[in-house]
């Protein structure tokens, strides 16, 4: 409760922990509804903020979140300090979440301390941390409650010297507050109540009072300038004022602020001030805060539109002001409701509400926040007497509907909508919204491709109309890259592979002049049309580009995504060292904002992927089978399938017939529930490997032939596999010689596209099919395979090659290796994030150093000094700073 001294035990508790950097959250109660001003002094000292408000466009809250943690992350132990946690605003304690889940498995740990009063906000912060950290014993509640007698007489003792018998009678008089018992010990008795406090605040002089009437309005510390601002007097007069209620012990003055000296003395300045007076103050300071906020400054706006609301002003325009931030996303969905009530107080024709309520419900669909959207956007689509604002409003709704998956309610949107005589510009974003609706909610993938190819030709369009044109501009713009987007969906499910390189690149064309995360999408997007193409390599470049600028611009969903895929290309060159730093450092990220990307179908399985190739099996299958539990689409539930039909034929042939045929079955059934041709060709071909790895050739050979006829000009990397199937077809019908001819294209072909990892599975398909021709060649395929695997780290081709050799009578045990005497011994080894790491610690610097300059958690450094120190087979820094030159020189070796 208020008084017993929570504040007090929490500076106390600093000094417990002298090695950890300490970092403070403050709730106010004016503020709670200011996104980040509890957590505005954190910020600043982490340096999480931008220096140029503009340089990070539209930031959304999750890149404030990041950049903070990075910032908390390359400093080592941290102390979080939280105090008046029921005032902490939203975002602000989301941020204490986000950097608390962050730092789970670090080896630097972040340790809370928080406090609040008792109350239903208390009691979900601290469930909340309990189920954020998990572990039993982590989480440690402490309930303070009022000194006991003997312990209040004492403290009394200490402050008051010769207090004598009055020592009890002000135990009792404070009810065992500490707080209070410290007041009237200092005033040796003579306060016997808050009311008798707030009397004698008020008998300071008018002065005195009028500023601290001032300063409980402010609800947070403010400097005496600002308060000579409000009170409009002059630097002496205010300096007056603020040393009288210093000296009764109202206030206290420290790093150039002035504050309450606790909730309760702003509450008794607060609570006999006129209501007339008060609002007058309110006023002053909303008229302050908003004339001195730019657009950006969300926070400050949020807190003048507080005032404004206490003040009795209407707070309409400096809603709608907010509301258009370049910084509205970090106001959460309690900031949005707020705004929302300021929408629904005035008459639903009011203009300026019109106003308020569209720039709400795009706001609402900004944030993810879809239920929110809808309900505005429908309500627009009734109330708005502009019929073009009318047909946006049931866009809106429509696209809300979709993110909420009610496929009947999307197409009922588009069909009203489509019956008010949409113009250009509303005609391309409703053809582009039923093409997704079709394509992702309805499954008519056909109908929805040819929408989505006539969304585009409409987009291109645009440009050509007047420049005056409402149908022109960045709306004009955003619809054409929406409809090339969902164009660009469409040419990949219907493996249109020359359309999907072409729309890449007019993606990046008319991304060029928008923000930068919609240019980087346009990148990651030709990624994969370079990956559609059989360009892996090129893939592999642009993933690599968005991975990085997306994680240095503090972008981290579009790093998810791109990291992701970049994994995938990294598995296909057998690049798996990479491989593995990268997932590593994605699913931190995952772990941190969640997974969200909808071309991630195919790369969710890349951590059992990997796991896979490394030879842990079980575990693969494991978290495979895990995520296929957890996936509610048919559209990507196929993927999983293919992948258990495809790793368990590889490695247990005729072994795992079963399991082959009811993974096929099932992923069959799926394609057909998501009635997509390209995944559910994808399962047709690797299900005919799968099959005749299992012993199944007719049902392969049946499959093939089907697949071929739905395939007359299959893709680069299709054209491969097919090559390769017609070869285990071959072997399986007792035609060796046909057999190696068809694997030596295939592994002609899959070396030319740089998927180094099929290369070697058909090489290692063609060393057991050589067995029956040349067995002295067939061992030394073998062992050529298994050279390269291993030095890939593909365990389980390695594996795979080993007991062809021990079936050949081969031993495959090999002696340990010395240590290699050249400089330069391993070097070539090291993956392109290795040499970087490699480089800076060859140049002196520290982990925490490496972790600041590449972006990446101390606990992934760590990872990666282990395995150059390994590979190069040194012991220490020191001699891996022997085979490097610094930096300066490229860090290349000696």
């Amino acid at each position: 409760e208020p008084g017993i001294g929570k504040s007090r035990l929490l500076l106390e508790g600093r000094p417990l922990l002298p090695t950890l950097r300490t970092l403070d959250v403050v709730g106010y109660e004016p503020e709670r509804q200011v996104p980040l001003a509890a957590a505005r002094s954190l910020l600043h000292q982490l340096d999480a903020l931008p220096d140029d408000p503009k340089s990070w466009g539209n930031a959304e809250p999750i890149s404030v979140f990041e950049a903070a943690y990075r910032a908390v992350a390359s400093s080592g132990p941290t102390l979080l300090v939280v105090d008046d946690a029921q005032w902490v605003d939203e975002r602000s304690l989301a941020l204490c979440h986000y950097l608390l889940r962050a730092s789970i498995g670090e080896d630097d740990d972040l340790v809370l301390l928080a406090a609040g009063r008792p109350g239903d906000a208390m009691a979900m912060f601290g469930a909340s941390v309990q189920s954020v950290l998990g572990e039993p014993g982590s989480v440690t509640f402490l309930e303070l409650r009022p000194l006991g007698h003997d312990a209040g007489v004492r403290l009394v003792t200490e402050l008051w010297a010769d207090v004598g018998s009055q020592a009890s009678d002000i135990w009792r008089r404070a009810a065992g507050s500490p707080y209070w018992l410290e007041i009237l010990a200092g005033a040796r008795g003579r306060e016997a109540s808050g009311d008798r406090l707030r009397r004698r605040a008020a008998s300071m002089g008018p002065d005195a009072n009028e500023l601290a009437a001032i300063l409980a309005a402010a609800g947070r510390p403010e400097t005496p300038e600002r308060l000579a601002e409000i009170a409009r007097w002059e630097e002496g007069r205010t300096r007056r004022a603020i040393d009288r209620l210093a000296d009764s012990g109202v206030v206290v003055q420290g790093a150039g602020v002035v504050r309450f000296s606790h909730d309760l003395m702003r509450e008794a300045a607060a609570v006999d001030v006129p209501s007339v007076r008060m609002r007058d103050i309110h006023a002053r300071w909303a008229a302050l805060l908003e004339s001195s906020a730019d657009d950006d400054d969300v926070a400050i706006l949020r807190a003048a539109l507080e005032h404004r609301v206490a003040a009795g002003i209407d707070p309409a325009a400096l809603a709608l002001r907010v509301a258009r931030s370049p910084r509205r996303r970090w106001l959460g969905e309690d900031g949005l409701a707020s705004l929302a009530t300021v929408a629904q107080a005035g008459a639903g024709v009011d203009p300026l509400r019109l106003e308020l309520r569209q720039a709400i419900a795009m706001l609402a669909a900004e944030i993810g926040a879809h239920a929110m959207a809808l309900e505005h956007w429908s309500r627009l689509a009734d109330d708005h007497p502009d019929p073009l604002a009318r047909t946006d409003a049931m866009i809106g709704a429509g696209r809300a509907a979709a993110e909420l998956r009610r496929a009947d309610e999307t197409r009922s949107w588009i069909e009203l909508a489509r019956d008010r005589r949409p113009d250009d510009v509303q005609a391309v974003e409703l053809a582009t919204l039923d093409a997704h609706a079709s394509i992702w909610l309805e499954h008519r993938g056909e109908a929805g491709w040819a929408t989505a190819f006539e969304a585009a030709e409409r987009g291109r369009l645009l440009g050509a109309l007047e420049p005056e044109s409402r149908s022109s501009g960045p709306r004009s713009r955003s619809a054409l890259i929406g409809a090339l987007e969902v164009a660009f969906e469409a040419a990949i499910q219907s493996d249109a592979y020359v359309e999907v390189v072409r729309l890449a690149d007019e993606l990046i064309e008319a991304s060029r002049s928008g923000d930068e995360e919609t240019y980087l999408r346009a990148i990651y997007l030709a990624g994969v049309a370079d990956d559609t193409a059989g360009a892996i390599r090129s893939s592999e470049r642009r993933h690599r580009h968005v991975w990085s600028e997306a994680r240095e611009r503090f972008l981290p969903s579009m790093a998810v995504d791109a990291g992701f895929h970049l994994v995938q290309k990294l598995l296909q060159l057998g690049e798996l060292e990479d491989a593995a730093g990268v997932l590593a450092e994605t699913q931190d990220l995952v772990r941190r904002i969640g997974d969200f990307g909808r071309f991630r179908a195919r790369t969710r399985m890349t951590p059992w992927e990997l796991a896979f190739l490394r030879g842990q099996r079980r575990e693969a299958i494991a978290g495979l089978q895990a995520g296929l539990a957890d996936q509610p689409d048919p559209h990507h539930r196929i993927a999983f399938h293919q992948a258990l039909a495809l790793w368990s034929a590889r490695l247990e042939g005729t072994a795992a017939e079963a399991d082959v045929v009811a993974n096929i079955d099932a992923g069959r059934a799926n394609a057909a529930e998501a009635r997509c041709p390209r995944c559910r060709l994808g399962l047709e071909i690797a299900g005919a490997e799968a099959l005749v790895r299992s012993g199944r050739a007719a049902a392969a050979s049946r499959t093939l032939a089907s697949w071929d006829l739905e395939r007359p000009d299959p893709i680069p990397g299709d054209r491969v596999w097919r090559s390769w199937v017609v070869g285990l077809l071959a072997d399986a019908e007792d035609r060796p010689s046909d057999a190696i001819d068809q694997l030596d294209t295939a592994a002609t072909e899959a070396s030319r596209l740089e998927t180094s990892l099929d290369a070697e599975l058909i090489r290692l398909d063609r060393a057991r099919i050589m067995t029956r021709l040349d067995r002295a060649a067939a061992a030394e395929a073998y062992r050529e395979v298994a050279a390269r695997t291993s030095a890939m780290g593909a365990t389980a081709y390695t594996q795979l090659a080993e007991r062809g050799l021990r079936a050949l009578g081969v031993r495959t045990w090999r002696r340990g290796a010395s240590r290699p005497n050249p400089p330069t011994a391993g070097i070539e080894r090291l993956s392109a994030r290795e040499r970087e790491v490699a480089r800076l610690v060859a140049g002196g610097a520290t982990n925490p150093e490496i972790a600041a300059t590449l972006f990446l958690s101390r606990k992934t450094v760590e990872r990666h000094v282990s395995n150059v120190l390994a590979k190069l087979d040194v012991r220490n820094r020191a001699e891996l700073a022997g085979r490097f030159v610094g930096p300066s020189n490229e860090g290349g070796p000696r």
